[in-house]
Parts: structure tokens; C-alpha cells; sequence
């Protein structure tokens, strides 16, 4: 008798294990954010650049490239004084790009200040780089408005796709500029997206655009349809906005993003798209 009920809980402990992978499983394919395509298991960070002067070091991390980009950049950034790794104050990281030798010089779109995020152990922001063949950039690097390294000479590479999108806004008398983060190597199915958006009046200075309303339409012009279950961008942070996009078939899709500021669109009729090459 004492040895049937061993046996009798030797198999109900296997049950026991068997029905707790199964649970198990099934949480994991209910965390899938509700389909939306795991594209992104975080970002790696890579290093691209060091600059060194005197008692100070910069190096640059991306979890965008292998390098610097046209387009968005996810930077972070390593200050080091007497090789001593600094965990504390921000960093400001200023590109200058010069049209023509000595001539015309603008400003591009970047996060004012680079300020310590203790999960990466960097200083994080971005940068977004605005293609131009005629220009050359130049960088200044800045530790606490204290340890500066100034026009440092950095290079440009392309990237792929049509990732900025800008047009001129009469009614504001602004230029407006809308970037793609994400996805850059879209699936089929659920792909989250997120844009950022800023405006300029004169190429020097850039605003973030906040509280805007966007309504974008997955259109795939070789098929003649859409998509349904999009979810349109809203705002999560200063400028940046996310939202969910639905690629029902491999092929190229268009994007399109009508957008609203105070209740006025934004955007020319039709509006402006981003391209996307879906496998």
C-alpha cells in the first residue's frame, strides 16, 4: 500500500511540473505585446568614436549603427577625466554642419543635453543627421560647461531607406521635420513604430513638436490595400511619438502620417510617406 502511494505521488509531481510549463508557456506567448512583432530585444550599444584632449575623453556608443548615420542616432557617451569614468552632470554633444568649405553653417536636431543614465552607464540622448552632399561636419563635445573639445572633425555614412521626411508649412512659416526611429527592418505582422517630430524656421534652431495628433495609413500601391489594426503614433516623451503598424504581407509598403497641431493639420495633401521594404 505505502508503495502505490509513493508511486502515486512520484506522478502527480510530474503532472505537477508538466502543467507548470504549461503555464508558463503560455504566459510567455501572452507577453508578446498583443502580436506586435518583437523587433527590438533592446538596443545594443557599439562604440564609434573617441576623441581625446589633454585630461579629457570622450567616447561615443550607438545602438542605431556601426557609425554615425544620416537620420536618427541613439547615442550614449563616456566622459573620462584623468582616465577616471564619470558618472555624474550631463553631457552636450553639438553638431555643426558647414555648407561648403568655411561657408553656410546649420544646426540639426539633437537632445540638449546628454544626462547620465545609470542602466547603460552613459550619457543618452540622440542626434539626428540631415543629409547633404555639399556639407561637411564638424562636433563639439561638452562635460558640464566645464571640459570642452571643440570642432572635432566626424564623417557622415548614408543609411538606408528615405528615414526624414521634410516639408514647409506656409500657414506657420516653418519647416517641419518628421523622423523615422523605428522599425528599420520591419516583419510581417504587428510592428511597432516610432517617429519624432521637429520643426526650424531658420536651420539654426529646432523645436520639438509636442501634443500633435498623427493618423498614419499602411498603403501597399503594387496590391492596391491596406491594413487594418493600426494604431495611430501619440506622444510618449518630448518630440517622440509611437504607435503600431500592420504589414499583412511581405513587399513594399508606404506609410503615409497625416498630422495635426492644434487641431490644424500640418502636413501638404497628400501627405508625406516613408518607404518600407517588408520580408
Amino acid at each position: 500500500m505505502s508503495f502505490d502511494i509513493v508511486f502515486t505521488s512520484i506522478k502527480l509531481v510530474k503532472m505537477g511540473k508538466l502543467f507548470l510549463i504549461l503555464i508558463m508557456g503560455l504566459l510567455s506567448l501572452n507577453c508578446s505585446e498583443n502580436g506586435v512583432t518583437n523587433n527590438d530585444p533592446g538596443p545594443v550599444y557599439r562604440k564609434i568614436f573617441s576623441v581625446e584632449r589633454g585630461l579629457v575623453r570622450f567616447d561615443v556608443y550607438s545602438s542605431s549603427a556601426e557609425r554615425y548615420i544620416y537620420g536618427y542616432n541613439e547615442l550614449g557617451i563616456k566622459v573620462f577625466l584623468n582616465n577616471n569614468e564619470q558618472n555624474s552632470g550631463y553631457v552636450r554633444f553639438t553638431p555643426v554642419i558647414y555648407k561648403n568649405a568655411g561657408g553656410y553653417r546649420y544646426n540639426v536636431p539633437r537632445s540638449e543635453r546628454f544626462n547620465f543614465d545609470s542602466g547603460n552607464n552613459m550619457y543618452s540622448g540622440y542626434v539626428i543627421f540631415l543629409k547633404d552632399s555639399l556639407s561637411y561636419c564638424k562636433a563639439n563635445f561638452n562635460y558640464n560647461d566645464e571640459m570642452v573639445i571643440d570642432s572635432v572633425d566626424i564623417t557622415i555614412y548614408s543609411s538606408e531607406g528615405n528615414n526624414i521626411l521634410s516639408w514647409y508649412n506656409i500657414n506657420h512659416q516653418k519647416t517641419f521635420l518628421l523622423t523615422l526611429v523605428k522599425p528599420v527592418s520591419p516583419k510581417v505582422g504587428l510592428n511597432p513604430i516610432e517617429l519624432m517630430l521637429h520643426s526650424t524656421t531658420d536651420s539654426v534652431s529646432y523645436e520639438d513638436v509636442n501634443n500633435a495628433e498623427m493618423f498614419i495609413k499602411p498603403w501597399m500601391e503594387s496590391m492596391g490595400h491596406g491594413s487594418s489594426n493600426n494604431i495611430h503614433p501619440t506622444m510618449i516623451s518630448s518630440a517622440r511619438y509611437r504607435g503600431v503598424v500592420n504589414f499583412n504581407m511581405t513587399g513594399e509598403w508606404q506609410v503615409y502620417d497625416s498630422i495635426k497641431v492644434n487641431g490644424e493639420f500640418i502636413t501638404p495633401s497628400p501627405p508625406p510617406y516613408f518607404i518600407f521594404q517588408v520580408r
